[in-house]
């Protein structure tokens, strides 16, 4: 992946996440960037680079609550679709349903009621809103695009 490209073959639909801070932080301490989601299709090598249009984009924040880092870079496979247990954020300000990384939650539907100027998280991603959507209209966006099988590689 140093010259941007991700290759990836897989026997099933899979569906690449690149996540990539800015190296800013937002008024909470929070690191912002952009997630980008690509498809790749069942017994095919596929090959994305940065330079390429994903099929979804969406701002995303990413640690600062209680002074949290941000997700750790590297390559998560098997990441699946799964509802929270958490209580922060299974409220009627975020979607229940997250990306799950065995019983931790990777990424998820930031609180409607912050944008990627103020939002924060525990750590993980954060899906969240700017001055074009909130945080429930990329959400969506980032469930249509996801498939069963993931991979999320964090820069």
């Amino acid at each position: 992946m140093e010259d941007g490209t991700v290759n990836v073959s897989s026997t099933a639909p899979t569906t690449i996440v690149i996540v990539t801070y800015d190296g800013n932080l937002n008024a909470a301490g929070a690191h912002t960037g952009t997630m980008d989601i690509y498809s790749a299709n069942k017994n095919s090598r596929y090959n994305t680079t940065v330079s390429e249009n994903p099929n979804v984009s969406v701002p995303v924040v990413s640690g600062g609550a209680d002074k949290a880092s941000r997700t750790k870079s590297g390559t998560y496979l098997d990441v699946k679709q799964g509802k929270t247990q958490s209580k922060i954020i299974n409220d009627k300000n975020h979607n229940p349903i997250g990306y799950r990384l065995y019983d931790d939650v990777l990424i998820h539907q930031g609180n409607n009621d912050f944008d990627i100027n103020t939002g924060n998280t525990a750590s993980c991603t954060g899906v969240t809103g700017d001055k074009n959507k909130n945080a429930s209209e990329y959400y969506k966006e980032v469930i249509n695009g996801m498939r069963e099988n993931n991979v999320v590689i964090v820069r």
